[in-house]
C-alpha cells in the first residue's frame, strides 16, 4: 500500500504552472492520442483477438514470442494458427460464449495461444496463480465457475493434490500440455488433427464482452477474480504503449507471471497494441537478467516490487552495461535505490506507475522524476479528463472522512489521503467492471463522494502508512 501526499505549494500558481507546463502538456497530448484510438475501437466494436489479427496481417513472418528456457520461437502467423487450433478444438468439444476455462500455467507460448484461441469462440479465461495450492487453489478455480482447466505437466501434481484433498471438484475436466497423464487429457495430441483455420465468428462477442478474469493478490483473504473486458484490456495495453513509448521494433523482456496483470495486460498487450516481439522467461532470474537481455536484443522490460533491488544485489558484471534496454516500467522502485539503479545499469527511462488491475484510475511518471509514481496536474479543468482525486480518510479505520454536507474532503497540498477514481460506466476511461462476485464489487465503491448520486472506486487500505516514496504525487 502507498501513502499519497500532495506536495506543498511553495510558489504561486503562475510559477508552478510554468514549471510543470512541459510535463502536463505532454500528458494532455498523450491522453488525446489515446482518446482518439479508443473512440476508433469503440466505434468498430471488435474484440481484442480481431485487433490482434491486424498486427498478424501486417507482419505474419515476424517473431512474436520466444521462450528463453526452451528456445522455442514462433512468428505471428504460426502463433495465430496455434490460437485457431485451440479455438476449433474447444468449439468442437461444445465450449461456447461465456463459458469459463481456467489457465493454471507457467509463462509460455501456449498460455497466449490458449487464451486468445478460447477468446475467438467467446470463452473466458481465468488466470490462476501458479504459486497457490490446496484450498486457495480450489477456491480460485471454484469461484471462477469454470468447467475445465488447462495446465502443464509440472503443475499437474499440484492440481492433483488439491483434487485429492477435496478442494477441487472431482468432475473438473483437466487438459495438460507437455506430456501424457492418466488423470488429464493430452491437449497437444488431441489437437494434432484440428484445423488451424479461423473459427466461425462468434456473433455475441464484441468490444464490451468479458475477455478474462485476473485475480487480486489475496492479501486480505482468498484471491478475487476481477472482470477484464475486451475494452478494458485494450485500453490498458494501448495506454501503456503510449505512456511508455513502446514501438513496433521493440523486443519486450517479460519475467513477470502471465497470471498477473503486469505480465498479461502490459507485457503481452504490446503484441496487440504495437506488434512487438516478446521474450518470455518462466520466472524472474536476477543472475540471468542482463545476459538474457543481451542474447535476445531486448529493448524494454518490466519490474515489480523488489526486482530492482534484487538486480542491484548481484555482483557487477560487464553485461549489465552492454544490454540495449532503454526503458523499464512497473511499480515499486524505491526512492532510496532509484538513482543507483538507473546509473549502474544505464537505464535511460523509468516509468513508475500506480494502479490496480480492476481499477478505473492510475498514475504514471512520464518525466523521469526520481521517486514519483505520477502526478496530478494543477489546472482546474483537469477534472474533465483525469478522473482521479486524493481524499482524506480516517487513518485508524480507513473510512472516508466527510464534511457537513456528507461529501468527501479533498486533500490539500502537504496532506496524505486515499486515491479514488470517479466512476462513469458509460465511459471506457472511467468504468469499473469490478469482480465476478457482485458483493465484492460493491465493497469497492464509495457513493455520494463529490456530489450526490456519484460513485468512486476506492483502493483497499490506500492512504495508510507505508510505501517507500515521499513524493508519490506531484
Amino acid at each position: 500500500t502507498r501513502r499519497f501526499t500532495c506536495r506543498p505549494m511553495r510558489h504561486n500558481f503562475v510559477h508552478r504552472a510554468a514549471r510543470t507546463f512541459s510535463r502536463d502538456s505532454n500528458a494532455f497530448y498523450l491522453f488525446l492520442k489515446e482518446k482518439r484510438e479508443m473512440r476508433k475501437r469503440i466505434k468498430s466494436n471488435r474484440p481484442v483477438h480481431e485487433i490482434w489479427l491486424e498486427r498478424m496481417r501486417e507482419h505474419p513472418m515476424k517473431e512474436a514470442a520466444i521462450e528463453v528456457e526452451t528456445e522455442r520461437r514462433i512468428n505471428y502467423g504460426d502463433l495465430n494458427r496455434l490460437m485457431n487450433k485451440y479455438a476449433n478444438y474447444f468449439a468442437a468439444q461444445g465450449y461456447k460464449y461465456d463459458d469459463v476455462v481456467a489457465l493454471f500455467m507457467e509463462n509460455n507460448i501456449d498460455f497466449i495461444a490458449a487464451w486468445f484461441g478460447l477468446s475467438k469462440i467467446g470463452v473466458i479465461s481465468a488466470f490462476i496463480n501458479t504459486n497457490i495450492k490446496l484450498e486457495p487453489l480450489g477456491h480460485s478455480i471454484d469461484v471462477s465457475k469454470c468447467t475445465s482447466v488447462i495446465t502443464t505437466m509440472t503443475l499437474l501434481p499440484t492440481l492433483a493434490n488439491a483434487k485429492a484433498g477435496g478442494f477441487i471438484a472431482k468432475n473438473l475436466k483437466v487438459f495438460v500440455i507437455g506430456g501424457d497423464s492418466e488423470t488429464a487429457e493430452n491437449l497437444e495430441n488431441s489437437m494434432i488433427t484440428t484445423s488451424d483455420e479461423e473459427p466461425p465468428i462468434c456473433p455475441e462477442l464484441d468490444f464490451h464482452s468479458v475477455f478474462c478474469y485476473i485475480y487480486t493478490s489475496g492479501t486480505t483473504g482468498f484471491p478475487k477474480p476481477s472482470v477484464i473486458k475486451h475494452c478494458r484490456y485494450y485500453f490498458a495495453a494501448s495506454s501503456a504503449s503510449v505512456a511508455f513509448g513502446i514501438k513496433r521494433k521493440d523486443r519486450m523482456y517479460i519475467t513477470l507471471p502471465f497470471y498477473h496483470s503486469s505480465g498479461s495486460m502490459l507485457g503481452i498487450g504490446s503484441l496487440v497494441a504495437k506488434g512487438t516481439t516478446i521474450v518470455i522467461r518462466k520466472k524472474f532470474s536476477a543472475s540471468n537478467f542482463w545476459t538474457d537481455a543481451i542474447a535476445h536484443e531486448c529493448t524494454m522490460s518490466q519490474y515489480i516490487g523488489e526486482i530492482c533491488r534484487y538486480l542491484l544485489a548481484q555482483k557487477p558484471t560487464p553485461e549489465e552495461k552492454q544490454h540495449k534496454i532503454r526503458t523499464m516500467f512497473g511499480n515499486g522502485l524505491r526512492l532510496e535505490i532509484w538513482e543507483e539503479f538507473i546509473s549502474r545499469f544505464g537505464i535511460k527511462r523509468v516509468r513508475e506507475m500506480y494502479g490496480a488491475t480492476e481499477g478505473n484510475s492510475n498514475f504514471v511518471n512520464l518525466d523521469n522524476h526520481v521517486g514519483a509514481c505520477g502526478f496530478l496536474p494543477i489546472y482546474p479543468f483537469t477534472s474533465l479528463f483525469y478522473p482521479v482525486r486524493i481524499v482524506k480518510i480516517n487513518e485508524e479505520t480507513g473510512e472516508l472522512l466527510r464534511d457537513k454536507r456528507g461529501l468527501a474532503i479533498s486533500c490539500r497540498p502537504g496532506e496524505s489521503g486515499e486515491m479514488v477514481g470517479i466512476i462513469n460506466n458509460k465511459d471506457v476511461f472511467r468504468r469499473f467492471d469490478g469482480y465476478v462476485d457482485k458483493g465484492e464489487t460493491e465493497k469497492k465503491i464509495y457513493r455520494d463522494v463529490f456530489s450526490k448520486g456519484d460513485m468512486v472506486r476506492t483502493r483497499e487500505n490506500l492512504g495508510r502508512s507505508g510505501g517507500g516514496h515521499n513524493d508519490q504525487k506531484r
